[in-house]
């Protein structure tokens, strides 16, 4: 498959995953990826939502730079150079997300060539609860096996 084809369909799947209707992503917030080749992958940008990301709202990323930021110790400026080092484009203005690392290594995964990641508001509502760690340190119902 292209480049521009993979391309196509992450933009496909992100709008679906940021469609309001579905609540899978609290204003856009969430990530998509997908592999291009062996070498670099397709990342949303920092700041684009996924319902409305075009095709300018994707960043074409090195996996061999990307994954180094794990060998790393580094700080939040260390991340932003190492994501800005990762493009293969140095052209390109947009910023590829602060979540790029976990999307490099979710698609090394065998099998998996699109990652879809989303902030449900079900989700951060347990999440961001002050009960959080209460809900999830025991069994939440009593008949549960």
């Amino acid at each position: 498959m292209t480049a521009a084809k993979t391309l196509d369909q992450l933009i496909a799947m992100s709008r679906v995953l940021g469609d309001p209707a579905l609540d899978y992503a609290i204003l856009g917030e969430g990530n998509s990826s997908a592999r291009i080749d062996d070498d670099t992958f397709w990342v949303k940008a920092s700041g684009q939502e996924l319902r409305t990301v075009g095709p300018d709202g994707f960043v074409r990323v090195s996996f061999e730079r990307v994954l180094d930021l794990l060998e790393r110790d580094v700080d939040d400026e260390g991340v932003k150079a190492g994501l800005e080092a990762a493009k293969v484009d140095t052209t390109v203005t947009t910023r590829p997300s602060v979540e790029t690392v976990l999307h490099a290594l979710a698609l090394q995964l065998q099998g998996v060539n699109f990652v879809g990641h989303t902030h449900p508001t079900a989700i951060n509502a347990v999440t961001c609860s002050t009960a959080f760690e209460e809900a999830v340190s025991g069994r939440l119902f009593h008949d549960e096996i």
